[in-house]
C-alpha cells in the first residue's frame, strides 16, 4: 500500500496509520472499528491482516486474531515476525501448542539472534511446559543483551522454575541494576532463597521506601518484599507492621467482595445435598487418570505433588484451568447466558451431563500425562467443584491438602499472588472466606464419604514416608523409594513453592503463626466465630 496508487489506497494507509496510534493508545474499540473497515477494503493485505491480528490480540479474541495472522502468514512465509505472531495466538488456544511450538522453531531458524523473537518464544516454550528449553532461550537472549532488564528476569523466573536458585539469583541482580523499579525482579531476588543477617537487600529497600516509590502496584511490591527480608532476619514485628501496610495498599484497589464467595460456598452445600447425591441417577466416565490435589493456596499442594508424582506412573500436569472453565463454559453455553452470574452457575451445573464433561475434561487434560497412565491437577480452587468431580469421574482421586487454619491464612495473607485469591489482602476477608471453605469441605466429606483423602501437612513435616505411603495407598499406587528423595526431581516446578520444594521436608513453617499471634488474634476471632477450630 504506497502512497502512489489510487486516491482510495491512500485513504487505506491513512486509516491504517490512525489505526495504529490508537491501537498504541490502547483505544480498542475505535481501533477495532478500524480493523474491521479495513478488513472489508481489503482483507488480503498482509499489513492490514497484521494490524487487524493484533487488535484482536489485544482484545483476547484469540480465534479471530489466529484467521488474520493466518492469511498474513500465507502471504509473506518468510516473515518472522508474522510467523512468531501466529505462535503467539496458538499459544493461548487449547489445543494449539504443539503448532505454536513448531512455529516458534520456524521463526527462530528465520531471525536466530532477534532478542524480542527470542523473549517471545522462550516464554511459549514455557507454556507448552518445556521449561529447559524456554531457559536455554532466554539464556541466549541475555547473552545477546546483557543490558536487557527483561530478558534477565524471564531467564531468572526461568532457572527458578528449573531449581537454578544460584543462576536465578544473578540473573535477577541483573534485571534489578538494569531497572531499579522492576518489582518483579526484587520479589523474585528475595524471593530464591532466605535472607541472612550478612546477605539481604533491607537497607536498599528501606531506603527506597522512604523516599518514596512511584506507583501503587509498584509501592506494595516494595512492601511486601522488605516484609519478607524481615521475616527472614526474624524481626517479626517490623515484617508484620510491613506486610500490613503493603495489602492494605494492595487491598484499595480492589472491588473484592468476600460476601460473593461465601455465599457461592453456601449455594454449592445447599445445590450438592445428600439428597441430591442420593437421588441422581446418572453416572461418569469411568477412565482413570486425574489426580486431583486441591485445598486453600500455602497449604503444601506443591510438596504433595512432587511426592506422588515421583512415582513412575505420574505426571504433575501443574495448576491447569481446564476444569473450571469447562464447567463455566458449558452451563453458560447450554443455557445462553454468557454473564451467568456465580450463584446460577453453580445452581445450572447441577443439571450437566456428568459423563460428557467427565470425557470432556479427561480427552482435553490427558495430553499433560506425558505417557504415563495418571496425571495430577493441583489447582487449588479446585476444592469448590469435588461434588461435580465425583459424579463426572467416580474413578478420579481426591486429595485435600490440610494445614493450622491461621498458619494457612497468614501464609496466604503474606503471599502476593500474581492473580487469583483476592480475599488474601484483608484478615476479614480471609477469616471469612477460609471458614466457608472449612465448612465446604466439611459438607463433601458428609455427602461422599470416603471419597476424599484429608493429608495434613503437618503430618507430613512429622512422618513423611507415612504420609507418603498413605497418599500413594489412596491413589492405588505401588510404593517406589525414590519417593523419598522427591526434592532431587529436575522436573520444573512454576508455583510459588518453586524454591521451597528443591528442598527436603523441612518444620520451620510449622505454627509459624506464633511469631504474630497479638496481629493475628482478629483473624482467629473470626474463624472461631464460624466454627473452625484454630
Amino acid at each position: 500500500m504506497n502512497r502512489q496508487n489510487s486516491a482510495g489506497q491512500v485513504d487505506l494507509n491513512q486509516l491504517l496509520a490512525r489505526g495504529h496510534k490508537l491501537l498504541a493508545a490502547s483505544k480498542l474499540n475505535e481501533a477495532e472499528d478500524i480493523a474491521l473497515s479495513l478488513l472489508k477494503a481489503n482483507d488480503t493485505h498482509p499489513a492490514i491482516l497484521s494490524f487487524s491480528a493484533n487488535v484482536f490480540i489485544a482484545k483476547g479474541q484469540w480465534i479471530k486474531a489466529e484467521r488474520c495472522m493466518r492469511r498474513a502468514c500465507d502471504a509473506e512465509p518468510d516473515n518472522h515476525a508474522f510467523v512468531q505472531t501466529l505462535a503467539e495466538i496458538l499459544s493461548y488456544i487449547r489445543g494449539c501448542l504443539d503448532e505454536a511450538v513448531e512455529l516458534t522453531e520456524r521463526a527462530m531458524t528465520m531471525a536466530p539472534n532477534n532478542v524480542q523473537l527470542l523473549k517471545s518464544a522462550g516464554s511459549i516454550y514455557g507454556r507448552a511446559g518445556k521449561h529447559e528449553k524456554a531457559y536455554q532461550v532466554f539464556q541466549q537472549g541475555a547473552e545477546l543483551s546483557p543490558d536487557d532488564g527483561k530478558m534477565n528476569y524471564m531467564a531468572a523466573t526461568s532457572a527458578r522454575f528449573l531449581g537454578e536458585l544460584e543462576a536465578a539469583e544473578a540473573y535477577a541482580d541483573k534485571a534489578v541494576q538494569q531497572n531499579p523499579e522492576d518489582y518483579e525482579g526484587l520479589f523474585l531476588r528475595s524471593d530464591v532463597r532466605k535472607q541472612t543477617p550478612e546477605h539481604n537487600h533491607v537497607k536498599e529497600l528501606e531506603e527506597k521506601i522512604a523516599k518514596g516509590v512511584q506507583g501503587r502496584e509498584n509501592q506494595y511490591h516494595h512492601h511486601y518484599v522488605l516484609a519478607k527480608e524481615y521475616e527472614d532476619l526474624g524481626e517479626y514485628a517490623k515484617s508484620f507492621e510491613t506486610l500490613q501496610e503493603g495489602a492494605n495498599i494492595r487491598r484499595k484497589g480492589m472491588a473484592y467482595k468476600a460476601a460473593t464467595d461465601v455465599e457461592v460456598m453456601k449455594t454449592l452445600r445447599e445445590v450438592y445435598s445428600a439428597e441430591f447425591f442420593a437421588n441422581n441417577e446418572q453416572t461418569g466416565c469411568e477412565d482413570k487418570g486425574p489426580i486431583f490435589i486441591l485445598g486453600m493456596p500455602r497449604t503444601g499442594t506443591t510438596l504433595l505433588e512432587r511426592m506422588i508424582a515421583s512415582h513412575s506412573d505420574v505426571t504433575a500436569a501443574g495448576e491447569l484451568n481446564e476444569l473450571s472453565q469447562m464447567i463455566s463454559q458449558i452451563v453458560k453455553l447450554i443455557n445462553k447466558d454468557p454473564k451467568m452470574s456465580k450463584i446460577e452457575l453453580v445452581k445450572k451445573s447441577s443439571q450437566l451431563d456428568f459423563k460428557k464433561l467427565g470425557e470432556t475434561y479427561i480427552h482435553g487434560t490427558k495430553q499433560y500425562a506425558e505417557s504415563c497412565p495418571l496425571w495430577i491437577d493441583k489447582m487449588p480452587i479446585n476444592f469448590l467443584y469435588c461434588g461435580l468431580i465425583k459424579l463426572s469421574m467416580p474413578n478420579a482421586k481426591i486429595i485435600n491438602l490440610v494445614r493450622h487454619p491461621i498458619d494457612t491464612c497468614y501464609a496466604n495473607y503474606k503471599m502476593l499472588f500474581n492473580a487469583g485469591a483476592p480475599y488474601s489482602y484483608s484478615l476479614e476477608d480471609l477469616g471469612e472466606y477460609y471458614s466457608a471453605y472449612y465448612q465446604l469441605m466439611q459438607h463433601w466429606h458428609t455427602v461422599m464419604p470416603g471419597s476424599i483423602l484429608s493429608v495434613s501437612y503437618e503430618d507430613i513435616t512429622e512422618d513423611f514416608e507415612r504420609e507418603a505411603r498413605r497418599a500413594l495407598e489412596f491413589c492405588d499406587l505401588e510404593w517406589q523409594d525414590q519417593i523419598l528423595e522427591f526434592h532431587k526431581s529436575k522436573a520444573a516446578s512454576t508455583t510459588a513453592s518453586a524454591a521451597q520444594v528443591r528442598q527436603p521436608v523441612y518444620r520451620s513453617s510449622v505454627q509459624r503463626w506464633k511469631h504474630y499471634e497479638k496481629e493475628l488474634q482478629p483473624l482467629r476471632e473470626i474463624l472461631e466465630r464460624n466454627g473452625v477450630p484454630c
